[in-house]
């Protein structure tokens, strides 16, 4: 396996503005569900917060969710892998340990809801994989597709911890593409961003708090701009009430900051669309 830093060539940045309104590309974003996660709502909305109140403690199952990321010149990338074809027989799917019981998730999947049938469904050819942080749910169908480049933030570190808790999805991959969020540009709101592919279509945005090294994602062309929070946000409750989940958080104080300045970016410049880690 190759580490290989991300060739950012983020030098400059003049105003979101201009870039939210001027930019011509032709970029398109589809969501797809591969299965589903057993949350509770006190939790996937911290109960800790001054403005919380009294909040159910209620045990969902909400969606885990891939994202396809279609670019004109670049083709066809995913954004968070979603499930691998293991949880339809198993709720925890690959994961090995001696800790799963304790502190392994559940999940359950329909037959062929996983994210590699339906890349094989619709023929579609990835160049890449853009994850926002390393936690299953967000990466486990890697280990059921080709071996194509992966990308993600050089704060982020794997949940693997062997003998304890481990399921090794990257073992396969042959590139592994850091992005470097603290060699870029500094932007007005958001901070920390990364134009990907230096056309102003897709920036990854430093949102820690859920882990260490979170990244949300900004989806921009002529037609409509997407934000995809990633575990910044995991349901639409969290933005209707303004307040971060807090169950499986690195950082809560983080992650109530980084949920923050996304809905400050919303407010300023009306996205088309805000797209929930876990919410659809």
């Amino acid at each position: 396996m190759r580490i290989v830093p991300f060739n950012n060539k983020t030098k400059s940045f003049k105003s979101w503005y201009d870039i939210l309104n001027n930019c011509d590309v032709n970029v398109t974003l589809k969501s797809i569900v591969t299965g589903s996660v057993l949350l509770n709502f006190k939790g996937a909305i911290n109960p800790n917060h001054p403005f919380a109140g009294l909040l159910s403690d209620d045990y969902f199952y909400a969606p885990v969710l891939a994202h396809i990321l279609s670019h004109e010149k670049y083709g066809d990338f995913l954004i968070d892998a979603g499930l691998d074809k293991s949880y339809y027989k198993n709720k925890y799917g690959l994961f090995k340990g001696s800790l799963l019981q304790k502190y392994g998730s559940e999940f359950k999947q329909k037959l062929n809801q996983d994210t590699e049938y339906y890349i094989k469904k619709h023929d579609i050819n990835l160049s890449g994989i853009f994850l926002t942080h390393l936690h299953m749910d967000h990466i486990s169908a890697i280990r059921d597709l080709d071996d194509i480049p992966v990308y993600f933030s050089n704060k982020e570190k794997s949940m693997d911890i062997k003998p304890y808790y481990y399921a090794q999805y990257f073992k396969d991959i042959s590139t592994i593409n850091i992005l470097n969020i603290d060699n870029t540009v500094e932007t007005p709101i958001l901070g920390k961003c990364i134009n990907i592919f230096n056309d102003n279509s897709f920036w990854a945005i430093d949102t820690p708090g859920h882990t260490s090294g979170h990244l949300s994602y900004l989806v921009n062309s002529k037609e409509e701009t997407i934000l995809l929070t990633g575990d910044a946000c995991y349901i639409y409750d969290n933005i209707k009430l303004k307040i971060a989940p807090s169950d499986y958080m690195w950082n809560i104080s983080k992650a109530q900051k980084s949920l923050e300045k996304l809905l400050k970016f919303n407010d300023k410049y009306k996205l088309t669309k805000i797209i929930p880690g876990h919410d659809i």
